[in-house]
C-alpha cells in the first residue's frame, strides 16, 4: 500500500496535471464533466461495469472544479464534517430522531460556533486529512448510508449525490450574482462526502489512495504527459458505441459460420444488425444489435448444452458463443439493458 494521499496532496497532483488547461476552461464546462462521470459511475456500479475508473474521474472533476473556484476542498469537507453531522452534532447522526435538531437542545444559533470550535480542534489534533480518514469518518457519521445501500442498492445514495450536485450548480449561481462562496464550499463539500461514501461502501476493503495514484502513474490517462495537453473534449468515449467494439463483436459472430454453416440463416440477421449499428455508430442501433446478438447465441448455447451434443463442432460452437457473450459482458456499462 502506498503512502495514503492527503486532499492537500492530491489537489496539487490534479492542479499539476490539470491546472494549465483548466485554466482557460469555465466552470460550466467543468462541472458538465463531474456530472457527467458522476451518473457514469452510477450506471457502472448498477450494471457491474469498470465503477474504479469513474471513481477515478469523478474524484478528479470534483477536485478540479474546487481549484477552479479557488476552495481547498479539504477545508471546507472538515468544516462542514469536523467529526460530526453538522445538522444534529451527533456522532452518529442522530437527525432521524431530533429531525436535524441539534442534540442536547442546544440553540440553532449556536450551532455554527459548535461546528466552528470541533472544526479547530479537528485541526489542532491533524493537519492534514487523508483521503481514507475522510472514508472512515463519512461511515462513522453516517452508519446507516451502509445499511441502506445493503437492503436496496445504490439508487437512495446515488439520488443523493445528484440531489448534492445540483445544489452545487445553484450555489455557484448564487456566488455569481453576489461573490459569496460559503454556500457552494459548503455544497462541493456535500457532494465529496457522498462520493467518499460510496466508495467506502463500494470498495470497503481498498485504498482510494492507492487507486487514484496508480490511475495517475503515467500522467494523464488520455495524452500521457505530466501536465495535461488535451483539447477541448478529447476525453475517451466511456458510453458512445464504438466501431472497434461493435466489429470485434462482429468478427467473432462470423466465425460461428465457418464452425457450423447451418446457422449461417440465423446468424445473418445479427450480422445485419451489426453492421447497421457500426455503420452508424448510433449508442441506439448499438444496445439493440447487441442485445439481439445477447438474446440469440445465448439460447443456441442452451440448446447445445440442453441437447448434449459433445462433438468437436458442437463444443467448438459453445466455446466460441462463450466468448462472444463474455466480452459483451466486459461492456456491459455500454450496453445496459
Amino acid at each position: 500500500m502506498q503512502e495514503a494521499l492527503s486532499f492537500s496532496a492530491f489537489a496539487n497532483k490534479i492542479d499539476d496535471l490539470y491546472g494549465a488547461v483548466n485554466k482557460g476552461r469555465d466552470f460550466e464546462y467543468m462541472y458538465s464533466y463531474l456530472c457527467r462521470n458522476s451518473s457514469y459511475l452510477s450506471r457502472s456500479i448498477l450494471r457491474d461495469g469498470d465503477s474504479k475508473l469513474f471513481f477515478a474521474k469523478a474524484f478528479s472533476w470534483i477536485f478540479s472544479v474546487a481549484g477552479k473556484m479557488e476552495v481547498d476542498l479539504g477545508t471546507a469537507f472538515r468544516k462542514k464534517f469536523p467529526g460530526v453531522c453538522p445538522y444534529c452534532l451527533g456522532l452518529p447522526c442522530q437527525c432521524n430522531e431530533t429531525h436535524r435538531a441539534p442534540i442536547n437542545n442546544l440553540p440553532a444559533y449556536a450551532v455554527r460556533g459548535e461546528l466552528n470550535d470541533k472544526y479547530n480542534t479537528d485541526i489542532n489534533a491533524s493537519k492534514e486529512l487523508t483521503l481514507e480518514k475522510a472514508i472512515i469518518r463519512i461511515g462513522s457519521i453516517y452508519p446507516a448510508n451502509k445499511a441502506i445501500w445493503k437492503a436496496f442498492g445504490s439508487f437512495y445514495h446515488f439520488s443523493r449525490l445528484f440531489e448534492e450536485l445540483g445544489e452545487v450548480h445553484e450555489a455557484y449561481s448564487s456566488y455569481k450574482k453576489t461573490g459569496e462562496k460559503l454556500n457552494f464550499e459548503e455544497e462541493l463539500a456535500d457532494a465529496t462526502a457522498w462520493l467518499l461514501s460510496a466508495w467506502g461502501i463500494y470498495y470497503k476493503e481498498e485504498s482510494l489512495s492507492d487507486w487514484l495514484m496508480d490511475y495517475y502513474m503515467d500522467g494523464c490517462p488520455v495524452c500521457k504527459k505530466p501536465a495535461c495537453a488535451c483539447k477541448e473534449y478529447s476525453d475517451r468515449p466511456q458510453m458512445i458505441s464504438d466501431k472497434a467494439s461493435l466489429e470485434e463483436v462482429k468478427l467473432r459472430i462470423v466465425e460461428l459460420i465457418g464452425l457450423d454453416p447451418a446457422l449461417k440463416d440465423e446468424i445473418n440477421e445479427l450480422l445485419q444488425s451489426m453492421d447497421q449499428a457500426i455503420a452508424t455508430t448510433s449508442t441506439v442501433d448499438a444496445k439493440q444489435a447487441v442485445g439481439s446478438v445477447k438474446r440469440t447465441l445465448g439460447k443456441l448455447f442452451d440448446a447445445i448444452k440442453t441437447a448434449g451434443d459433445v462433438t468437436d463442432n458442437a463444443s467448438k460452437v459453445a466455446s466460441n458463443i462463450q466468448t462472444i457473450l463474455a466480452r459483451i459482458d466486459d461492456l456491459k456499462s455500454f450496453w445496459p439493458g
